[in-house]
């Protein structure tokens, strides 16, 4: 555009409540309340260039303004716009909010919608400006692998309706840009075993589809034989939750709390992880709720020697003292000694916890997901918290236990 290409359309876009500089191939614009021109250019092109822009903003005042053409609808081209990252928004967007409504009716399952953070590229991610969303489902439980699928299919037959961009599950991704292609590897280190990720276009994300609003083939329910219904006002059932359990939350779910507070990371992750680490609060030596090892070269008063479990890749592990070694499936299970942390109460423990992730380097990634602690617990568990292969599935079975708790309160 030229510089009076560009002062015309400020004139057009703001009005004449402006002050307009000309050049030859930009214009300088001060909003300023009052109308002013002038120019960059030399001599009579300069007069000439402030006279054209004077006539134009005087002949635009007494002519209603162009009406701005219709938007072009992505639906009615059939495409699918994914669009890059502007900036964060302050909450979910429609559309994802209603495939999120969708998916809880559905399953009963939670759905993430807003989220300001990165993607594991370093990239900003969707989720900021409120139109992806994540919808939980666990790869290895078979109910909820099988309504994932069902889900995923159905997204992709109607991609363009409901303008689904892009999809990650189950260790693939796919975008409807690339969708000759089908299904690719996905090549994060998160491989979406525990939700699907969605990314809306921008016309999907403002303006839901009615489809959002009904059945899916496969996880609808429709098959299901008609159930009775309740008689009203029907009793409340018995908490199932363990008497040990819900007592454990009472006593220490404060201490996780004020963690959360200093540290970012999720109560529900530190509660879990106190939980499972101490035998819910059983097996807690000097307040030592979370197995968080020390140097030998610590002040003695704040370490201690304690039996613990390890699981090695090789025969060779260096402890204070080693009391037997057992080959396992390729590993080596380990009985040893080994320093532990050691704590004045179970506050400074709680407390110690949320700074030993904050500070460790290879927790980063965790702290990508402070809004999901889901997400949160199986970053820490990748990033070698415990040496145990299943403790990231130990660990949310632990959460999930304290959401019933808290639930049956």
């Amino acid at each position: 555009m030229t510089g009076m290409a560009i002062a015309k359309a400020a004139v057009d876009a703001v009005g004449d409540g402006i002050g307009v500089g000309i050049g030859a191939g930009f214009a300088h614009i001060d909003v300023r309340g009052t109308w002013t021109s002038w120019t960059y250019l030399p001599g009579a092109a300069g007069k000439a260039a402030v006279a054209e822009i004077n006539e134009y903003r005087r002949n635009r005042s007494k002519s209603p303004a162009p009406a701005p053409a219709p938007l072009k609808s992505d639906r009615a081209a059939g495409r699918v716009v994914r669009g890059s990252f502007t900036k964060c928004a302050t909450s979910e967007q429609p559309g994802a909010r209603a495939m999120a409504d969708q998916w809880r009716r559905l399953t009963g399952r939670r759905a993430g919608t807003y989220n300001c953070r990165k993607t594991e590229a370093g990239t900003p991610s969707l989720h900021g400006e409120g139109r992806s969303v994540d919808l939980h489902g666990m790869v290895d439980r078979p109910l909820e692998k099988a309504q994932a699928d069902a889900y995923v299919a159905w997204l992709k037959s109607n991609a363009v309706e409901l303008q689904v961009a892009y999809l990650i599950w189950n260790h693939n991704q796919w975008s409807w840009a690339r969708r000759n292609e089908g299904w690719r590897p996905y090549p994060g280190a998160n491989k979406h075993i525990d939700h699907i990720h969605v990314d809306l276009s921008w016309e999907g994300a403002r303006n839901p589809s009615p489809l959002f609003s009904g059945a899916v083939p496969g996880i609808s329910g429709l098959d299901a034989p008609p159930q009775p219904k309740p008689p009203p006002n029907p009793p409340k059932k018995a908490s199932a939750v363990p008497a040990h359990v819900v007592d454990f939350v009472g006593r220490y779910g404060p201490h996780a709390q004020r963690s959360q507070a200093n540290s970012g990371v999720p109560w529900l992750v530190t509660l879990g992880q106190a939980a499972l680490e101490s035998g819910w609060g059983k097996k807690a030596p000097r307040f030592n709720f979370f197995g968080i090892k020390a140097k030998a070269s610590v002040p003695e008063p704040q370490r201690q020697l304690l039996q613990t479990r390890e699981v090695l890749s090789h025969p060779n592990g260096k402890f204070p003292k080693v009391i037997s070694v057992t080959p396992s499936n390729g590993r080596y299970v380990y009985i040893v000694l080994d320093w532990f942390r050691a704590y004045a109460s179970a506050e400074e423990s709680f407390a110690d916890h949320g700074n030993v992730l904050r500070r460790n380097a290879r927790y980063s990634k965790a702290f990508e997901h402070t809004a999901d602690p889901y997400a949160f617990a199986n970053a820490v568990a990748a990033a070698g918290y415990a040496t145990d292969p299943s403790y990231a599935a130990t660990l949310t079975s632990v959460m999930r236990l304290i959401e019933r708790a808290i639930a049956a309160q």
